[in-house]
């Protein structure tokens, strides 16, 4: 009898455990709405100013936007981008200077606070908001 007892114990934890494997944030099931409209800072430079308008569309975990990048060492360079949950990406217009046609990649944290981005040529770039 006491077998029996502790085989079905055994069989009842693991049941429970596969659950809350399966159930968990990581599984690939994020869904996620950042709040990306407001001005963002470079950490490394907070006079490089990132000012992002949109979503495209509202109340939705993928969609569009658009930006600029204004700092008082250059002119502004107008960007575009997307976002799919915490994945989130721009690219510079042609009228950027050494920044055209360049798109950072990254992702947007669960606060919508900061953004960590990474370009190959560019390198990496780290907004916040105040």
């Amino acid at each position: 009898m006491k077998n029996k007892t502790c085989i079905a114990t055994v069989a009842a934890i693991i049941f429970m455990s596969v659950g809350n494997v399966t159930c968990s944030k990581d599984g690939g099931d994020d869904f996620f709405i950042p709040i990306l409209e407001n001005a963002w800072f470079n950490k490394d430079n907070p006079d490089d100013i990132f000012q992002i308008s949109g979503p495209a569309q509202d109340s939705v975990n993928s969609s569009t936007f658009t930006g600029t990048e204004d700092s008082a060492f250059v002119v502004s360079y107008a960007f575009t981008g997307s976002f799919t949950n915490h994945n989130i990406q721009f690219t510079y217009d042609n009228n950027s200077g050494v920044k055209s046609g360049k798109t950072y990649s990254g992702t947007i944290n669960d606060a919508s606070t900061v953004m960590t981005l990474h370009n190959n040529d560019l390198g990496d770039l780290v907004l916040q908001k105040p």
